[in-house]
């Protein structure tokens, strides 16, 4: 999970959600856009969150123990069902395609169903334009071909993946509802929450992990 060191907050709620659901995470420290600067000489967000993204992928190359990864980032909502989904998910992708590079279990684009399906069971399709960075499986193979790939920072990244899959360079898939949506508190400001309103972009899980953990602690479950 990438986390600011600055957003305590969001890593608190991220480890009382993922604990909730009984997740193991391991936080990736994200770059500030101080230590990224764009070609102006500017401190970018963009930036910060490429480089962020690329240190995951160099993880996973140069760590022999993982042979893929889910890369989350810290402002999202998890589907309660996670546990049963995701492995009908992943076995979808690995029957019909064991060389993948990406699998979009998280994606804000709400238009991932537009290519033929891949299994309908487990809503499974190729990747159309999966927006966003927020909750994706990578490779080991994928790993490396993303930091060959975007080696030279020019877009925010989801937008430079998107071109990459479209080109054919990328082999990735999506599940038509996501399993991880982006979520935002109330007055947290961000480049993806640029009115600082409480609730998600794109589609939202099924059945919210936030919404179970609220009724949890208010004693409905």
């Amino acid at each position: 999970m990438i986390n600011l060191d600055s957003r305590t907050d969001r890593l608190a709620q991220m480890l009382e959600l993922t604990s909730f659901l009984h997740l193991k995470v391991d936080r990736l420290r994200a770059n500030t856009s101080q230590e990224a600067i764009d070609d102006n000489g500017n401190p970018s967000s963009h930036k910060a969150c490429w480089t962020s993204h690329m240190r995951a992928y160099q993880e996973i190359v140069d760590n022999p123990t993982i042979h893929q990864a889910l890369i989350l980032e810290d402002d999202i909502d998890i589907e309660y069902d996670i546990h049963k989904l995701t492995p009908v998910a992943m076995d979808a992708v690995n029957r019909a395609d064991p060389n993948w590079d990406m699998v979009y279990l998280g994606h804000c684009s709400g238009i991932e169903r537009k290519k033929k399906v891949v299994n309908e069971a487990a809503d499974i399709y190729p990747s159309f334009s999966p927006a966003c960075t927020h909750g994706y499986a990578v490779s080991k193979l994928g790993a490396a071909k993303l930091l060959k790939l975007l080696r030279k920072f020019k877009d925010p990244i989801d937008v430079a993946i998107i071109d990459h899959i479209q080109n054919g360079d990328l082999q990735s898939y999506s599940r038509g509802r996501p399993l991880f949506s982006q979520y935002h508190n109330k007055v947290d400001w961000s480049d993806v929450n640029a009115n600082g309103g409480l609730g998600t972009t794109g589609d939202s899980p099924t059945t919210s992990g936030r919404d179970r953990l609220d009724a949890f602690y208010a004693g409905i479950v």
